[in-house]
């Protein structure tokens, strides 16, 4: 049985939104610092009140986004209530390709280091400046914004993700936060 390139695209597409939403959700979660640690906790920022969500949307030109995939639906903003982290998924409908950002909130890269690797995942793949990268083939780089653990993702072809555009959009974020 053979598989048709919209298929393809569209099973890309919904397991690219999976991956997001189980990201933004772990990623959403207040992680203190160990005790002793110089880092500030995940909850100072929300024991203050600031659950201002981050306008992830924001973060890249529209000119941007629409050199890597076309004309697009412009960016769907989305965040977990209660949380000053932010994720934004732009698509273009014609051919399903996509960009997406997903930011933790403030503390969620305790001490500027991302998370421990989850060996469930596969094997960690770093990148350079302290990024990795998140899924094989899936164009995705795990990386650290402030103390936000944060992610990008660049889907520009049926077949899988663009590693190297998502690298620079990471840099550009991180220098952005």
């Amino acid at each position: 049985m053979t598989t048709s390139p919209r298929s393809a695209r569209i099973a890309a597409a919904v397991g690219t939104a999976a991956l997001l939403a189980l990201l933004g959700t772990a990623c959403q979660r207040p992680i203190d610092a160990p005790s002793g640690s110089a880092g500030p906790a995940a909850s100072t920022q929300q024991a203050r009140g600031d659950t201002t969500p981050l306008d992830a949307c924001a973060l890249l030109p529209a000119d941007q986004v629409e050199e890597l995939i076309g004309a697009n639906d412009g960016g769907v903003a989305s965040s977990a209530p209660n949380s000053n982290g932010g994720g934004c998924v732009w698509t273009n409908e014609e051919n399903y390709y996509s960009v997406s950002i997903d930011c933790g909130m403030t503390g969620t890269a305790v001490d500027g280091e991302l998370p421990p690797w989850e060996p469930a995942l596969g094997p960690e793949v770093p990148l350079p400046d302290g990024m990795r990268e998140f899924g094989a083939n899936s164009g995705s780089v795990q990386f650290v914004a402030d103390t936000r653990d944060c992610l990008t993702q660049v889907v520009r072809s049926g077949s899988g993700g663009d590693l190297d555009s998502a690298v620079v959009l990471a840099r550009q974020i991180r220098d952005e936060l």
